[in-house]
């Protein structure tokens, strides 16, 4: 089973950022390439219409206070299969946080782990990078 795990810190206290981040179904308010979400079963799956046709289906599997798990449908598309991912926030001193993205994944088949372990860092890598421009 392959892991990744991306962290990046933010000049906004947790608490803030959970509102901008934390809403499972308003995922398209932050992270890029989304182009509508469909929210299905009362608020816990969300179908996520990307850009160029694609479609994610991810299922909330868990949440807290700053943090929220979920799992993805296979044969989306994204290369991997029995995924399951936690985003969360935390407090980092003197009005910071620190946002955590983790996932946990088997490669599709047919796919090397390391193409999908990439193509989820990238996916990871720009979602924390376009929290960082909406926060200005």
């Amino acid at each position: 089973m392959a892991k990744v795990e991306q962290e990046r810190d933010y000049e906004i206290d947790a608490q803030q950022m959970w509102k901008t981040i934390g809403d499972f179904a308003r995922l398209d308010d932050w992270a890029a390439g989304i182009e509508s979400i469909d929210i299905i079963d009362e608020g816990r799956t969300r179908r996520l219409n990307l850009s160029g046709g694609a479609v994610i289906v991810e299922h909330l599997v868990d949440e807290g206070e700053q943090t929220y798990t979920y799992s993805l449908d296979p044969g989306g598309a994204l290369p991997v299969t029995n995924y399951t991912s936690t985003l969360s926030t935390e407090d980092a001193g003197d009005g910071r946080c620190t946002v955590r993205w983790t996932a946990e994944f088997d490669a599709a088949d047919g796919t090397p782990e390391e193409t999908a372990v990439q193509i989820i860092n990238m996916v990871y890598a720009s979602g924390l990078e376009t929290i960082a421009k909406k926060l200005g």
